[in-house]
């Protein structure tokens, strides 16, 4: 469950980034509070709110953080349907409950740590960011084998003596600190190709579009959220055990849509 809990890169005497399996559930509570509180009125489905997005600010995401504000605001956009002051009502509520969020210690402290990394050129501007090097590292060589990028090299396993000259491309880079899942979809497609990389994409596209029902919209901003956030910057979208979850949620989309198919043939 707790994929980050001894891991000595993440956490440190000044950094505590933990790393849960399976993480997409935060994700999916912190929508559905929202979306089953806007259409139930019921203040008790805010506290899958409150519950998921602790550990999404304990995970620290700058991206995923602002795209998942960013789909909330979409959410209540799409499911609130009785006009701009209502609209506003929500964007009320949602500050204040922001606001009172940023009061609580362990919120301020990776608030605070988020901005150093931002302040310390823990960005796409800066040349000398670790992703802007490894995508560098990763890209260059891997355009020598374009089969390889198209298809995938396999599982590189680099916590064994490398055999082959793809084991080594990889263990020199993570001598270097420089980590193909810190690439997001970009460095997955290094490992099983940009076919299925593509198809995966396609997938959670024609879940989103598919996903019509209002009382299944914090599935089609989840997928956005983590979809957009995943691109280049982290493997929230394939981390352990959320590709089960993006199946089982694909599953429930996918039902839902053939009964409304039945009920309008029948009707």
């Amino acid at each position: 469950l707790f994929a980050g809990s001894i891991n000595d890169f993440d956490i440190t005497d000044n950094q505590f980034r933990m790393r849960f399996y399976c993480s997409i559930l935060f994700y999916l509570a912190f929508l559905y509070g929202i979306n089953k509180y806007i259409i139930e009125k019921k203040i008790f489905f805010l506290l899958y709110t409150v519950i998921g997005f602790l550990p999404i600010i304990i995970m620290g995401f700058r991206s995923l953080i602002a795209m998942l504000l960013l789909s909330a605001l979409l959410l209540i956009f799409k499911v609130s349907k009785k006009g701009a002051s209502n609209i506003f009502k929500y964007l009320i509520i949602g500050s204040i409950a922001f606001y009172s969020a940023l009061q609580i210690p362990i919120v301020q402290d990776k608030i605070d740590e988020m901005a150093i990394r931002q302040e310390t050129g823990g960005t796409f501007d800066n040349k000398d960011y670790v992703r802007n090097v490894g995508l560098v590292y990763y890209s260059t060589t891997f355009s020598e084998k374009p089969l390889m990028w198209i298809l995938g090299g396999g599982d590189p396993q680099v916590d064994v003596k490398p055999i082959n000259d793809y084991q080594r491309l990889f263990a020199q880079a993570y001598d270097m600190f420089l980590y193909w899942n810190d690439l997001g979809l970009i460095g997955l497609s290094f490992i099983i190709g940009i076919i299925a990389v593509s198809l995966l994409v396609y997938l959670c596209i024609k879940t989103m579009y598919d996903c019509g029902d209002s009382n299944l919209q914090y599935i089609r901003f989840c997928v956005f959220a983590v979809l957009v956030g995943t691109i280049i910057t982290s493997m929230e979208l394939y981390r352990n055990g959320n590709l089960v979850m993006l199946g089982i949620l694909m599953y429930i989309v996918h039902a839902q849509k053939q009964k409304e198919i039945v009920w309008k043939n029948n009707k």
